[in-house]
């Protein structure tokens, strides 16, 4: 049975409103363009962002770092003076401060120390060394066989 006339219109009208598939494509295609680059564009204003914060932060840290030293150093001046108002030479009040702060030191140094061992990696270095061994263990048996067997491939 053929189609009418009006069914071959409807059906005309149809194809003709309804994009192709090429044109679906090209405007799924120019919308993914368009929301990667205002993607890209929203990650680089807030990596900017981020990076005016960090260095906004290093810059109060080292104010704070400053005002933490000087109120350090203030603090013991006025023990040492304290100490020398009570009767003890300035000097030697000046000594027991600087041999304080001296072994506080060393015991920040010996904190550092011992925390830098776990910065080379020990448990990654022993699983390549077990690695290593495994592989050196392979290549010492394939190197007999091809020894015993006198044909080296």
């Amino acid at each position: 049975m053929a189609a009418t006339t009006p069914e071959k219109e409807l059906r005309a009208a149809e194809t003709a409103q309804s994009p192709s598939l090429k044109d679906r494509l090209e405007e799924t295609l120019r919308s993914t363009r368009n929301f990667l680059a205002e993607l890209f564009e929203l990650f680089g204003l807030e990596t900017r962002l981020a990076g005016l914060n960090a260095a906004k932060m290093l810059g109060l840290a080292i104010a704070a770092g400053f005002t933490l030293i000087s109120g350090w150093l203030f603090l013991q001046g006025a023990l040492v003076y304290w100490l020398h108002q009570l009767g003890l030479n300035l000097g030697l009040a000046s000594l027991l401060f600087a041999l304080i702060n001296l072994a506080g030191t060393a015991g920040l140094a010996w904190w550092i120390y011992q925390s830098s061992k776990a910065l080379s990696f020990p448990a990654t270095r022993r699983a390549l060394k077990k690695e290593a061994a495994k592989i050196d263990e392979q290549l010492a048996t394939t190197d007999r066989s091809e020894t015993a067997g006198g044909h080296p491939h």
